[in-house]
């Protein structure tokens, strides 16, 4: 299996465990969970866009006027740029309005030093 179907295999999972289910014949996707799942996987790039994004605009101004940033802005300033690998990005994506839990996980280089594993 090669790494992109693997990151596809693990967003799957986290975005909908039941679905990454497949053991049983005639359980995939659309048979587990229905046509709602299907979509979603469909869009898990437009997901994980609107996850990264850190929430609604009106956060994002009240920050700003209070001089904060975003913990994923504070995370990019902190380590190597393109070193940061996430965990867990879609662990709450099937919560209504509400995409990601409000924790941030991951691993990433400082200084060129990666972090410990």
């Amino acid at each position: 299996m090669s790494a992109a179907q693997d990151q596809t295999k693990a967003d799957t999972a986290a975005a909908d465990p039941a679905a990454a289910n497949t053991s049983q014949a005639g359980s995939g996707p659309d048979e587990a969970s229905g046509e709602g799942v299907s979509r979603a996987h469909a869009d898990l790039p437009g997901i994980r866009t609107k996850i990264t994004e850190g929430g609604a605009a009106k956060y994002h101004q009240a920050a700003a006027a209070s001089g904060k940033l975003f913990a994923r802005e504070r995370i990019a300033l902190l380590v190597d740029a393109g070193s940061f690998t996430e965990d867990g990005v879609f662990a709450n994506v099937l919560a209504d309005g509400l995409p990601a839990d409000g924790v941030i996980t991951g691993v990433a280089s400082i200084s060129g030093r990666p972090s410990p594993t």
